[in-house]
């Protein structure tokens, strides 16, 4: 379960003292407000926070934090599964055919997966609804194939810099 507002304030403020900066309460919640999920998220958009300031000379400030946080931060238009599997197909270069076709093959079913798991991440469809969109599959498979990625993007640096440029092309749709 995600920490509540009170706690991810808390982590940030620690994170920041350890890291002997002064950070105002309207900068913590404001980025304690966007990142929800989990406390890696929260710390690595303090981190990249900082680093945005540092790197610019600039004192913190929203705009600045907006601007470090862009690609993290949910942008206005609603992102649809075809912009997903458009995405997926441009970066991994498979038609979109093959992603919503039967093919095992693993030039195939990695990114069908990773379909799969942003279909869930970025738009927030239910399991029998990615199914449907993906030919048919069941919402088990579906389930698999977003477990499988989420335990690969803990360990395959590779693989998450893909899987950032098809977030960076949704962004920039």
């Amino acid at each position: 379960q995600a920490p509540d507002i009170e706690t991810r304030m808390a982590i940030l403020r620690a994170k920041a003292e350890m890291r002997g900066r002064q950070v105002d309460d309207e900068i913590l919640l404001f980025i304690a407000q966007r990142m929800q999920s989990n406390i890696r998220e929260l710390e690595g958009a303090l981190t990249r926070v900082l680093a945005h300031a540092d790197l610019r000379g600039m004192q913190l400030t929203q705009e600045l934090v907006e601007s470090a946080l862009g690609d993290f931060l949910p942008r206005g238009g609603k992102i649809g599964p075809e912009d997903i599997i458009e995405a997926v197909s441009e970066v991994f270069e498979v038609s979109e055919e093959s992603l919503l076709g039967r093919s095992r093959a693993r030039k195939v079913a990695l990114p069908r997966q990773i379909a799969m798991y942003l279909l869930r991440k970025e738009a927030h469809i239910s399991l029998p609804q990615i199914g449907e969109q993906l030919g048919g599959r069941d919402h088990t498979t579906i389930m698999h194939g977003c477990d499988k990625i989420n335990d690969l993007l803990e360990h395959d640096e590779q693989l998450r810099r893909r899987v950032a440029l098809v977030r960076e092309k949704l962004q920039h749709q």
